[in-house]
């Protein structure tokens, strides 16, 4: 699961479904189905439209069975952030950190949606904590790109830098990785840095343009929060992304 390949993860997929069939009370295997089909749409291996609300029914389905799975909770609070139920998300998080205080994940998921509401410090803090927690873990190139783009954004741009090329570095590291790289480094002027960071960009995720985050996202680059300010960070990577010679792409329209 955590090589992020299409095989690797159909595989995965399929040893949880089988381990569902034979245990329908293990919860475990209805949270990792979950996290399947959440992790597969982020990382382009499964372009399944409704993936967002499969991962929220078999999360469901685990909570029913055990309601102190962190998992789960993680996957709802990860769905919640990118579909802009940020109270919700910011709830369900918490609560997978208190039911777990050493859920690395859960602290990453929570620095997310702290990023999301624009409290960098409190994402820095999340996310330093989640690797601080587990420095292995496969997902850790995820708490430190988050992490690089929350202090970004709260102006500490050299230490954006130099955690931003850490998270390109680790093995189990997918495109969003390279996206946080790639456009720190055009926000700085580093042309050609940037240039060597999309080009990678672009070789993991041909695809990759505004339009394509904005539908993984659920964003619309219109939106913007209740009193019309417009939300800073998308804002900001796509600003340095297109410095780093990220082409512009033809918009697919408002979101629904």
């Amino acid at each position: 699961f955590w090589q992020y390949t299409k095989p690797a993860h159909a595989q995965a997929r399929q040893l949880w479904m089988q381990a569902a069939q034979r245990d329908p009370e293990f919860a475990p295997a209805f949270s990792y189905l979950a996290l399947s089909y959440f992790s597969s749409f982020m990382n382009g291996l499964d372009a399944t439209p409704d993936s967002f609300r499969i991962a929220c029914e078999y999360a469901e389905q685990a909570l029913a069975i055990d309601d102190k799975e962190s998992m789960p909770r993680f996957v709802l609070g990860r769905v919640y952030t990118l579909s802009g139920r940020i109270s919700s998300a910011v709830e369900e998080l918490n609560l997978a950190v208190r039911l777990n205080p050493s859920f690395a994940q859960a602290h990453y998921g929570l620095g997310a949606a702290l990023h999301t509401l624009e409290r960098w410090e409190e994402s820095v803090e999340a996310c330093a904590t989640a690797e601080r927690l587990s420095p292995r873990d496969p997902m850790v190139s995820a708490f430190q790109s988050t992490r690089a783009l929350a202090l970004a954004m709260g102006g500490q741009m050299d230490d954006a830098r130099r955690v931003a090329r850490e998270a390109t570095r680790n093995p189990t590291a997918t495109y969003w990785s390279h996206v946080a790289l790639a456009s720190i480094l055009g926000n700085m002027g580093l042309s050609d840095e940037a240039g060597a960071a999309l080009a990678r960009l672009l070789e993991l995720r041909p695809d990759f343009s505004e339009a394509l985050f904005d539908r993984i996202f659920r964003r619309s680059k219109h939106e913007t929060w209740p009193d019309g300010r417009p939300h800073l960070a998308r804002a900001q990577i796509f600003d340095g992304l297109y410095k780093a010679g990220l082409p512009r792409s033809v918009p697919d329209g408002d979101l629904p």
